[in-house]
């Protein structure tokens, strides 16, 4: 059971019964989208090019912003590629099309496309009621034992 909001996480041990309770910090602050980059073409790793091909080339642009589910979300295409003449001959592509919603801190659409296909992710049924505290607690029967902080 993680309770971000308190800062606790619970790790229940069915059989005796036993809460074990770590304290945890915080979540960061998201700052960006996950992998973002500067809007212009990047080598993958200068090293792994001078060894020879393919040296991949990564590309992101903002999409702009638009409305998914009621939500204000950002969007960003990535486009990673290979030269034709690397390992794989022919090159190839990889496009992440991807829309976060600064509101929620999380991704509410990404679309993925390379050679092998597309797939599709997209976050549906979004309840914004506040849960039921009880979720985020260890069950009544069970004996909580506090557990000292990692260092």
């Amino acid at each position: 059971i993680y309770d971000l909001v308190a800062g606790v996480h619970y790790s229940l041990d069915t059989k005796s019964k036993v809460a074990h309770r770590f304290f945890v910090p915080g979540p960061a602050p998201v700052e960006a989208l996950p992998g973002e980059r500067p809007s212009s073409a990047t080598p993958m790793d200068g090293s792994y090019c001078r060894s020879g091909p393919p040296c991949l080339v990564t590309t992101s642009e903002s999409l702009g912003t638009q409305f998914i589910n009621g939500l204000a979300a950002d969007g960003r295409r990535v486009t990673t590629t290979s030269p034709s003449d690397g390992v794989r001959g022919n090159g190839w592509k990889a496009v992440i099309e991807s829309w976060y919603s600064p509101e929620l801190r999380m991704i509410l659409l990404q679309k993925e496309s390379d050679s092998m296909g597309e797939s599709t992710t997209r976050l549906e049924n979004i309840n914004r009621a506040e849960p039921d505290p009880l979720l985020f607690r260890a069950p009544a029967d069970y004996t909580i034992v506090d557990q000292p902080a990692s260092r």
